[in-house]
């Protein structure tokens, strides 16, 4: 590991985009792939860039509660399904909450979303 590296330990919080999640270390926001909001997890991040940092999975020390099974045997080595280790409700909210997030960017927080049932019912 390089001297810019370290290891630390994070609680993720949320799914953001590309298919990392979201955890902080010292207020800062470390992005993180293939973590699920809940995880407990060891990340090696790189030094500060624009605010925010970006991190490696090395292990999930505790796994959150919206952690499943990826049912794919590709995950994690084809790119196709960046979020398919994270339950489906929690894919959902994720979704709903970045098109919001994307709405009150534009300058329309005051739109309607209606609800998010998904393709699977």
């Amino acid at each position: 590991m390089s001297q810019d590296k370290q290891l630390i330990q994070l609680k993720m919080e949320a799914l953001a985009g590309g298919g990392d999640c979201l955890g902080r270390h010292k207020g800062v926001p470390v992005f993180v792939p293939f973590a699920v909001p809940g995880d407990r997890v060891l990340v090696e991040v790189g030094a500060v860039g624009q605010g925010r940092r970006r991190g490696a999975l090395l292990e999930v020390i505790e796994p959150g509660p919206h952690r499943v099974e990826p049912l794919c045997e590709l995950f994690g080595r084809c790119g196709g399904c960046a979020w398919m280790n994270c339950s489906y409700e929690e894919q959902l909210k994720a979704k709903v909450e970045n098109a919001r997030r994307s709405f009150r960017i534009a300058g329309a927080a005051s739109a309607e979303l209606g609800r998010c049932d998904g393709a699977i019912s």
